[in-house]
């Protein structure tokens, strides 16, 4: 009785992690304006070993943002398009010191 669960929709799971902990760590935080960077998925889902460039860009009202470029495959002719979009990045304080950053999605 009824469909198999999560059969043909996308899980959790099976999403891509952008991690600003890595981000952080490699130093793209600290880095000037205009710095490009190339990020490699890690992970067993299907998007392991997935590349995604970036450069580090001043956005008006925010202090650092990441403008983040890819190419999507067309499903029919698999012809790839360039694609991208600007995240923004905000930090918080640590109570015993440091800062810690945060990828501030768009919403709807």
């Amino acid at each position: 009785m009824g469909r198999a669960r999560g059969k043909g929709r996308l899980r959790v799971e099976d999403s891509l992690c952008f991690d600003a902990v890595v981000l952080r760590r490699t130093g793209v935080f600290t880095s000037a304006f205009g710095s490009r960077w190339t990020y490699t998925f890690q992970g067993a889902g299907s998007g392991s070993g997935c590349k995604m460039n970036y450069i580090v860009v001043e956005l008006p009202g925010v202090a650092k943002g990441l403008r983040l470029e890819y190419e999507v495959s067309d499903g029919t002719s698999m012809a790839k398009r360039p694609m991208g979009y600007f995240v923004e990045v905000t930090s918080s304080r640590c109570q015993f010191g440091g800062r810690r950053f945060w990828f501030r999605w768009p919403t709807a």
